[in-house]
């Protein structure tokens, strides 16, 4: 196994049920059989933490500092730096042209790949009010405020407001609708096969898949009560069967 001291740090948030933050990246890392360490953060400490390791931020705008960010010290015994890297489209490059077996991208080519996340960002976008508004729940003391404080600042609105009772239905409206068309969108690809465990990528799962399941993951993990439940079973069983495709990826099965 190789030493704690030269494998790739992975920053995740720290809390209740983890890790509850969409795991897109720990996807990618154990489905590439990458070695790896969890650096768990508490969620007031993002920024002390990215700024003490030197880590770019990833917003103009508070909370300016977000995770996932990870540190390769893989290449420091060929004499170059550490790589550090934070903003999700460039940890996705970083770790398929790094670590390019199996890829994440390939055979569908990255461009059709990034295409296909375009098609599931709308649906993430609804499920952050979902999700956001019940994170608050799952923390505590000061880090429960730092996260209602950033996220009112960015949103407008205090983060119950974003699922408040009275908002609801319309979200869970846009959260089936969104739903309906990706799963259209879907149906039409030229590579769609009918069953098939990852809706993208078919027998193996590409990155558009696990951008898709980490949505889901979060609804599980920071959502009320019979949420995924809600949409499991929609459009012929594909979110189910996504999600029970990428359970071998989801764990820290090579954290060291």
């Amino acid at each position: 196994m190789a030493s704690t001291d030269s494998v790739l740090k992975f920053f995740d948030l720290d809390g209740h049920n983890r890790p509850f933050s969409p795991m897109t990246w720990r996807f990618v890392l154990n489905y590439k059989k990458i070695p790896y360490r969890t650096v768990w953060v508490p969620f007031a400490d993002v920024a002390k933490t990215m700024q003490q390791n030197h880590i770019a931020p990833t917003m103009q705008t508070e909370p300016f500092y977000t995770v996932p960010a990870i540190i390769d010290d893989n290449n420091v015994a060929s004499g170059r730096e550490p790589a550090i890297v934070s903003d999700s489209p460039a940890i996705a490059r970083y770790l398929d042209e790094t670590y390019p077996d199996p890829p994440i991208f390939t055979p569908l080519g990255k461009e059709a790949v990034e295409a296909h996340v375009a098609e599931v960002r709308p649906l993430l976008v609804v499920l952050v009010n979902i999700c956001v508004a019940h994170t608050s729940r799952i923390l505590e003391d000061r880090h429960k405020e730092a996260f209602i404080a950033t996220r009112t600042k960015y949103f407008g609105v205090h983060p119950d407001d974003l699922f408040a009772p009275d908002k609801q239905e319309a979200v869970w409206k846009s959260v089936y609708d969104g739903l309906d068309r990706l799963s259209d969108y879907i149906e039409r690809l030229e590579t769609h096969r009918p069953g098939a465990s990852f809706p993208f990528g078919g027998d193996v799962p590409c990155y558009a898949d696990f951008a898709l399941c980490s949505g889901f993951m979060w609804l599980k993990k920071c959502s009320p009560e019979g949420a995924w439940e809600k949409i499991q079973d929609l459009n012929g069983g594909k979110w189910e069967r996504l999600c029970k495709g990428c359970e071998p990826y989801s764990q820290s099965l090579v954290n060291v």
